[in-house]
């Protein structure tokens, strides 16, 4: 399995945990984050997609132009000394405490997110929801999710009234310590054009596109 395969198998276990209906091999989400993929993220027919956002790694020549985003699959084999744990970074594990983080992390990213959609995580034994936390507020966001020795990151947030003081690389350390603790030999992550030097200078390395299409 190649390191691809890996950030791909751990995003399409980590989705597959929220409410979705599967169809001849195309999962679809039923609410947020409204996703319709297939487990090896290959092309899916428009007619298919049913207003949710198609996420591919083979998009056909049409679908390439009209791409609604573009994420950079990353990886990190070992930590190295960039694995630091943080006092101010708590686990989620309540649901009142889950609203919140969902507020705040929708907050980041610019847009809403149910925490109902959420709660499957926190019986997860795979799923970890990370919150870094600030005079008792929520400032930023994460969730871990493991598969196979691979530790998936998802939803690192940090919304603009908190951005400046560090909080996301912090955040990244913190995790790259929880993979370590978990024994995991690999970190992955789908990274913005926005988050790529963050990720770029902690040694991540690009593995290839997720084309986000959208009628």
């Amino acid at each position: 399995m190649t390191l691809l395969d890996r950030n791909l198998a751990n995003l399409h276990q980590f989705w597959s945990t929220l409410a979705h209906t599967k169809t001849s091999n195309v999962h679809r989400h039923t609410s947020w984050p409204n996703k319709v993929w297939r487990s090896d993220f290959k092309a899916i027919d428009q007619n298919a997609w049913h207003q949710h956002v198609c996420v591919t790694t083979e998009p056909n020549d049409f679908q390439r132009e009209n791409y609604r985003n573009k994420l950079i699959a990353m990886g990190l084999e070992g930590t190295q000394k960039l694995a630091i744990s943080n006092k101010y970074i708590e686990r989620i594990t309540s649901e009142e405490r889950l609203k919140q983080w969902a507020n705040v992390c929708g907050e980041a990213f610019g847009y809403l997110i149910d925490y109902k959609t959420l709660r499957p995580l926190l019986c997860d034994s795979n799923a970890t929801i990370f919150a870094y936390i600030e005079n008792g507020e929520i400032c930023g966001t994460a969730i871990a999710y493991i598969t196979n020795q691979t530790l998936g990151v998802h939803q690192v947030g940090v919304p603009e009234r908190y951005q400046g003081k560090g909080i996301g690389k912090a955040i990244m350390q913190h995790l790259l310590w929880f993979s370590e603790q978990n024994s995991c030999d690999f970190i992955s992550l789908q990274a913005s054009q926005a988050g790529l030097p963050m990720y770029l200078s902690m040694g991540f390395l690009e593995l290839g596109a997720c084309y986000h299409l959208a009628e």
